[in-house]
């Protein structure tokens, strides 16, 4: 009898060695073949009025850093129906993008929605996609508070592990809002459907809280709730016969957990596994045998781990997951050490402001501010980079007010945050898919900028015209220019990739067969499913998203804003374009370095190599050669670039740099191709550089190639198609009322008092001074402060000043 139970023994440890190596297996495809990216959006101001501008910042995370899968940002706007009022399209650059949302003043006042996202995110599940909702007020509506709508109450259970099973004490987690999602404090009691009280309920914090009591199969459980409607009854879920429960509690330095398991069909559970995992690594794994006993109770160390959401699972020994608990974790390790430090603060009328961004580590890093008129009423309902890229972006449903679970860490909000993983599922991935290795399936992925393909065709027969070329030269919206010199493959088709451009692009061309004759010829743009499909929105959009309600809101600045909204439009003169040439007092490099870069790829490198300035000797030396001649800290390494100074404690392999030619990734090998002639520019920045992902911790070099103008007049007779490219993004009306603007008498009830997107440190910068001018009327300013680090920390600062 002895051998038998040692073989069974035996067995059962085979078989959840097997379970477990299937589930790390999953989660391993998850987390290198299906990384995913998240968005966190900083907006100037909370909501708005019609004729506003909306402001904006993005910010692309994956794994705990800054995000380099990307090179475009899609963004759209919507009412309340999801019907698309805009679609807008951005560079992606240094993980960061940003833009603005011109607000039309023929907007009816109402709720909106921002659903933002990278081509990458469509592969995955809705919940997967940015969603904000913005509330837009019409000046001319005169009732913006008072509604007399009845109040509608919601309210949802939620039992610890997901089901109520007979026998076992159950925390159950409960959450209530109204019909717009607004969280809504209720009391009451749970009896029986006959009359028993059970246990009396109260809401904790935000309308969500929990209840304990040992439930009964056969039983069916009630609700009785006060509501400002009357008395209202609500159905708990029914109860399980058999089953299992984990039950988590916070305690100091981890978390103490405790498993239960029903006394019919016990037999089921006698051998269990639990796996807790956070951003899809496995960080406990241990197998359980109840034995003689009920309920068993363990606990896991969590102070060296990272911060986020900690999935606990239970598995049975044949993999199946039969009980889910989340749980958070938080260190603190992903704040990013910063403070502001007031230099000058003046709430009169028109006066100068200063402040100073300070940061005790020098390091890539970029952020955003904004300085807004606190006078108003504030909708508080908010949202930051912790709680979006700690919390929300990995839960189901709607969290109302985030922010406030990062405000502080005590034992109050502990207990809140942790009310809240009791009502909120989670929305990563799906066990029982991923282990039957249903994975996503990569229908999209982001292509290098801008990308146009089509067909050329015989202007007269349609037939293809193949293997020829197409002389291009486009012009765009933003008056930029560019030739291109395309081949036309043996299909008939062409393809440009890597396109920089803003507002519409017209592309004149001229096709050329294989003997170099030109040829009467049409193109016609391929159907790009990439487009299409960011231009539609999926029906369930809007599920779990909440509207802002306004019956309570008494917001006093906007017809101030909607009397400075139009202010503007009557300050609005169309004039001629007019070319400007005047002396300039930059050093020459920098008049190079601001023509050919933008953002954290503006601020200076390690070596910086003018060509146009202090052109190469020789100028028919490739790209790669001329590199490796002139920076001695790259080495060539196959095909990459890595740095010689930087190498793996683990592997002993120098750290590899990133290769970007006019600001997108590209391969080694596409350098080898341009000649030094070529190039205008390059910049070699260190380890560190906020603009790489983790991939390429080496740093980057960055290859800028010349401007090339066409010297004669495009001809009027040229065929052209169009192609719409990034959407413009204005400036951010900034007065300096120390100099002219301080004549001017138009009155300035500007809410947004500053706006700079740009704001970007590297490893010589710890410090940024920053100013602005008040309006006419505001005596408080908020400044906001968002953004991260290379090395993945996050910037969060707020700070009110005045009276």
């Amino acid at each position: 009898m002895k051998k038998v139970l040692i073989f069974q023994g035996l067995l059962l440890a085979v078989v959840f060695h097997t379970s477990a190596q299937k589930i790390n297996s999953a989660l391993n495809v998850m987390a290198t073949q299906h990384l995913s990216e998240k968005i966190y959006i900083h907006y100037d101001k909370e909501y708005y009025v019609a004729g506003e501008t909306i402001w904006f910042k993005a910010y692309l995370y994956s794994d705990g850093k800054p995000s380099a899968m990307s090179t475009n940002f899609y963004l759209q706007f919507t009412n309340s129906k999801g019907q698309v009022i805009f679609n807008q399209q951005y560079p992606a650059s240094g993980a960061v993008a940003k833009g603005n949302i011109n607000i039309p003043d023929s907007l009816a006042q109402g709720n909106y929605y921002i659903r933002a996202y990278t081509a990458g995110m469509l592969n995955y599940d809705e919940s997967f996609i940015y969603k904000k909702n913005i509330f837009v007020f019409k000046e001319s509506t005169t009732s913006t508070s008072g509604s007399t709508e009845a109040q509608n109450v919601s309210l949802h259970f939620f039992p610890e592990s997901g089901n109520l099973v007979d026998g076992i004490l159950t925390v159950i987690g409960f959450k209530a809002t109204d019909q717009w999602g607004t969280p809504v404090d209720i009391k009451g009691i749970i009896r029986t459907e006959d009359g028993i009280t059970i246990a009396p309920f109260q809401s904790y914090h935000d309308g969500i809280g929990k209840v304990q009591f040992k439930p009964q199969a056969g039983k069916k459980y009630i609700a009785d709730v006060e509501t400002a409607s009357g008395k209202r009854t609500y159905p708990l879920p029914i109860v399980l016969p058999s089953g299992i429960n984990i039950k988590i509690q916070d305690e100091k330095g981890g978390k103490k957990f405790q498993l239960s398991r029903s006394g019919k069909d016990k037999a089921q559970f006698d051998n269990i596994l639990l796996i807790a995992e956070i951003n899809n690594h496995i960080v406990y794994e241990n197998e359980i045998a109840f034995e003689k006993y009920p309920s068993v109770i363990g606990h896991l160390v969590t102070d060296s781990l990272p911060s986020g959401i900690l999935h606990f699972t239970i598995f049975n020994q044949d993999g199946i997951p039969l009980a889910e608990r989340l749980s958070f974790v938080d260190n603190a390790e992903y704040k990013g050490a910063a403070d502001i430090d007031i230099i000058k603060v003046n709430t009169e009328k028109r006066t100068e402001n200063k402040f100073e961004l300070n940061f005790p580590l020098a390091i890539q890093r970029s952020c955003s501010v904004s300085v807004i008129d606190m006078s108003g009423t504030g909708l508080n309902n908010h949202d930051n980079i912790w709680s979006r890229f700690l919390l929300t972006s990995d839960l189901k449903g709607n969290v109302y007010n985030p922010a406030w679970y990062f405000v502080n860490q005590n034992d109050s909000i502990n207990h809140a945050l942790d009310n809240l993983m009791l009502t909120h599922g989670w929305s990563r991935f799906n066990w029982t898919k991923i282990l039957a290795k249903e994975f996503p399936e990569k229908k999209f992925s982001d292509e290098p900028l801008l990308s146009v393909t089509g067909r050329v065709m015989d202007e007269k027969s349609k037939e293809p015209l193949l293997n020829g070329k197409l002389n291009i030269f486009m012009e765009a919206e933003d008056s930029s220019s560019q030739n291109y010199e395309v081949m036309v493959d043996a299909a008939g088709t062409f393809k440009i990739d890597s396109l920089f451009f803003y507002g519409k692009g017209k592309f004149f061309y001229v096709y050329t067969d294989n003997k170099g004759k030109p040829k009467p010829a049409l193109v016609s743009m391929n159907d790009n499913s990439l487009i299409s499909s960011v231009k539609t929105i999926p029906v369930n959009m809007l599920e779990n998203s909440t509207a802002i309600n306004i019956t309570a809101f008494a917001g006093s600045d906007v017809k101030k804003r909607g009397d400075y909204v139009k202010s503007r439009f009557n300050q609005i003169k169309e004039l001629e374009k007019v070319t400007i040439r005047a002396k300039s007092t930059k050093n020459p490099f920098d008049e190079v370095n601001e023509k050919y870069t933008s953002g954290v790829f503006r601020s200076p490198g390690k070596v910086n190599l003018d060509n146009i300035n202090e052109p190469a000797n020789d100028k028919s030396l490739n790209v790669v050669d001329y590199i490796r001649n002139s920076i001695q800290q790259i080495a060539i390494n196959g095909n990459r670039l890595v740095n010689r100074r930087n190498f793996s404690v683990n592997s002993g392999q120098n750290w590899t740099v990133g290769v970007f030619l006019n600001e997108a990734p590209v391969d080694l090998s596409l350098l080898r191709t341009l000649r030094v002639e070529d190039v205008s520019l390059i910049k070699f920045f260190d380890a560190g550089f906020v603009g790489v992902g983790s991939g390429s911790p080496g740093g980057a070099v960055a290859v800028y190639t010349k401007e090339k103008l066409r010297e004669d007049e495009k001809p009027n007779e040229l065929n052209l198609f169009e192609y719409n490219g990034y959407s413009i993004t204005k400036q951010f009306y900034n007065p300096k009322y120390s100099t002219a603007d301080s004549k001017s008498t138009i009155p300035d009830n500007r809410t947004t008092l500053y706006w700079n997107p740009d704001l970007y440190t590297d490893t010589e910068t710890k410090s940024l001074k920053l100013n602005f001018f008040n309006n006419d009327f505001s005596t408080k300013f908020k400044i906001v402060v968002e953004g991260f680090d290379a090395a993945g920390k996050l910037i969060h600062l707020e700070k009110i000043i005045g009276n």
